[in-house]
């Protein structure tokens, strides 16, 4: 089954990382280029740009790294990847090698940056050209087909032998693209996560209103514990039910936390851009309360790979949330999962929010 087509309105402009150069243009603009596609855009064009690339299929014929691909000759460089995965949070990302073949007795073409990309019914193909032998390399393309072969060439450039080829040309803003392309597309999470976290937020507050009346009835309670903790001496029965009432008594302590610490995680997520698959929040020991709290949250499949992927975006959801202490990635062994684990110091965090209730109440007297 074909991937759907993409719409391409949401998209200002488009920018493909060839080989050696980069060309980026957009409608109604002349196309510009350069050795690498960071110098020729900004962090506002970006927002709404196509970034496209080739990315080398392995052997096996499953698809190429993006990050390789993108990095050009600064792949091995550590502190360009790690910078690299910063730039790309939040960019449109297509690889031309994924998506759609042609239909039948179809072929297209696309000349940009410093390659001729083309493909067919079968397969994606590419090669190094260059402003000078665009033209003549297209044709020798061209011969390897029916002479009854619909043929569109999506490009900017200018050249006048072209109408020699007699073939459609289009500007390179025209060129198809489809959801199989688009390898870092939003997700149902991404695409109405706010409107997720809203209700997160307002559910969150209904609870710690509940939690904090539950919290009055717990320092009642506390009271009445001491009481009676003053008039009894060795009485194991009562002992041994004062024990309990405050086991209890401590679980709750920091019940009124979670739905803070679960708020303040979900905006983490969100602004990181982290592809979450599932988060959990519990005690460090599930056997007896604690002060601290363990934030559990794994990614979808295969969403990021290998350490070059996961510890920017790690990195970065730890700098997002302001409860979270600590990150760590535990080792992986089979999973195509990644799974971060967060440290809450409860009583830290409970206090830091009381002084904020102080100083606010203060500013407001």
């Amino acid at each position: 089954m074909a991937n759907p087509i993409v719409n391409k309105k949401r998209f200002s402009s488009i920018c493909i990382v060839g080989l050696n150069k980069s060309e980026i243009t957009a409608p109604g603009m002349d196309s510009m280029f350069a050795d690498n596609w960071q110098s020729i855009t900004d962090e506002n064009s970006r927002k709404n740009m196509v970034l496209g690339f080739f990315a080398a299929r392995e052997y096996d014929g499953s698809p190429g790294d993006p990050l390789m691909a993108i990095a050009g000759k600064h792949k091995d460089d550590d502190g360009f990847m790690t910078g690299l995965n910063t730039v790309l949070r939040g960019m449109a990302l297509f690889d031309f090698f994924r998506g759609n073949n042609a239909d039948a007795n179809t072929l297209h073409i696309m000349a940009a940056a410093d390659v001729i990309f083309h493909w067919d019914i079968n397969d994606r193909y590419v090669q190094p050209t260059s402003e000078n032998t665009w033209v003549r390399d297209i044709k020798e393309v061209i011969k390897q087909y029916p002479r009854t072969t619909q043929v569109n060439v999506y490009t900017n450039w200018k050249n006048e032998h072209f109408d020699e080829l007699d073939v459609e040309k289009h500007a390179l803003m025209d060129i198809p693209l489809d959801m199989g392309m688009w390898v870092n597309k939003p997700n149902f999470q991404e695409k109405f996560g706010v409107h997720f976290l809203a209700a997160g937020i307002a559910c969150a507050a209904l609870t710690f209103a509940i939690t904090q009346f539950q919290q009055s009835k717990i320092d009642n309670l506390q009271q009445q514990i001491r009481q009676v903790q003053s008039r009894i001496q060795g009485n194991s029965d009562l002992t041994t039910l004062i024990s309990v009432v405050k086991t209890q008594e401590d679980y709750m302590r920091y019940k009124a936390m979670f739905p803070i610490v679960f708020q303040d995680v979900s905006n983490a997520i969100y602004k990181a851009s982290l592809r979450t698959s599932s988060l959990k929040l519990n005690y460090t020991d599930n056997q007896r309360p604690t002060n601290n709290m363990l934030v559990t949250l794994e990614s979808e499949k295969d969403a990021y790979k290998g350490f070059l992927e996961e510890e920017p975006i790690a990195k970065d959801f730890l700098k997002q949330s302001a409860t979270l202490e600590a990150v760590r990635r535990p080792k992986r062994t089979v999973s195509t999962r990644m799974k971060l684990e967060g440290l809450v110091n409860l009583q830290k965090t409970a206090q830091e929010i009381t002084n904020f209730k102080t100083q606010q109440k203060a500013k407001g007297e």
